[in-house]
């Protein structure tokens, strides 16, 4: 692989007390064209995890050192496109796939794509007023049935591009260093400005966000739930409360060793069930970290979960039974779920009074 395409990557070395250095590749520079004869650079800038610094290396010293495989890879895109008068205007794009996907060739499509020139078709359906709003973020489970996907990434020439590979521990905001955020700025702030003069109220350009529209990447990203395309990519759940404090250890031997593992509280079990429609009877929850392979558990039903401290955890758990939903429904009156546990998601239609009501 390209030392070009390796951004984001992390390097370990196994030490000989069994511990592991990790680095990981957050920059090098890069030439103004690649192609297939572009030679790797000779130096390229790691992060260490050891004395949490950045820092220049020279390629030919990280021989000891292996690459962990990633789990996926955000593509950002400065694209070109003519509207209806031929003039050519700038527009930005975030793509997310799954490695693996691209590893074995299952398919060239990402599996979601955020794109900011583009209607919001998810709004258009649940509009009261017939009012336009831009700025789209879809995933290949959650794209409409009429919806083309392919329009997302359509345009007349790729301005600039970069790539930068990540693990399931990521969140977007551990990435943005990894890329030239400003770039994308300028651009969405041209947009921006352009759409505050089209509806000649100047005091517009004081917000962030208007319309769809987005003053910067990070606004773009966050109003379109693009973290959570990026996590239901990977079968993340995103709750907002510590899973920590809802675990409560158990003790098993083992080879007449005893050993202590956690499993989730009954509240917290119960709350499973609830949720998911299943009759869960022990929950087993692990802390999420590289050393999980999870090809292991195969065989095994399991979740995963990012709680409100960024924490992942994968919980596996054994059904037993029947689900009687009447039973969990009385469980949740009981132990007051609505307090303790929540999934979290961001909705932006929120922020928008002309939408219907649920009834």
């Amino acid at each position: 692989m390209k030392l070009y395409n390796m951004v984001g990557y992390k390097l370990v070395k196994e030490r000989e007390d069994g511990t592991a250095h990790i680095l990981r590749i957050v920059g090098m520079r890069r030439p103004f064209k690649l192609d297939a004869n572009t030679k790797d650079p000779a130096e390229i800038k790691v992060y260490d995890y050891d004395t949490k610094e950045t820092k220049k290396v020279r390629v030919d010293t990280l021989k000891e050192y292996s690459p962990l495989t990633p789990d996926g890879i955000l593509t950002m895109c400065i694209v070109t496109i003519h509207n209806e008068k031929g003039k050519i205007f700038k527009d930005v794009l975030a793509c997310g796939t799954k490695y693996l996907n691209l590893q074995y060739k299952l398919t060239a499509m990402p599996y979601c794509v955020c794109r900011q020139n583009i209607t919001d078709v998810f709004y258009n359906l649940l509009s009261k007023s017939g009012e336009q709003l831009v700025g789209l973020s879809v995933n290949e489970d959650t794209c409409p049935a009429n919806f083309d996907y392919g329009l997302m990434m359509a345009s007349d020439s790729v301005e600039y591009y970069e790539m930068v590979n990540f693990y399931r521990s990521d969140m977007l905001e551990d990435l943005y260093p990894m890329i030239a955020e400003k770039k994308y700025n300028e651009v969405l702030e041209g947009l921006f400005n352009a759409h505050v003069e089209a509806t000649g109220n100047p005091a517009l350009a004081f917000k962030k966000e208007h319309g769809g529209w987005c003053k910067d990447l990070r606004t773009l990203l966050e109003e379109n739930n693009f973290q959570s395309d990026l996590n239901q990519m990977l079968g993340i759940v995103q709750v907002d409360f510590k899973v920590s404090d809802f675990l409560e250890d158990r003790n098993i031997t083992r080879n007449g060793e005893e050993l202590t593992y956690q499993v989730a509280r009954d509240d917290f079990r119960y709350w499973l069930s609830f949720t998911y429609g299943y009759n869960i009877t022990e929950a087993t929850v692990l802390e999420y970290d590289h050393d999980i392979n999870l090809a292991d558990f195969n065989d095994n039903l399991y979740f995963i979960f990012r709680d409100n401290t960024k924490k992942l955890y994968l919980i596996a758990y054994l059904t037993d039974g029947k689900y009687y939903e009447d039973d969990l429904k009385e469980k949740a009156k009981e132990m007051d779920f609505t307090t303790k546990f929540r999934l979290d998601f961001y909705n932006k239609y929120n922020q928008n009074n002309n939408i219907i009501e649920s009834e």
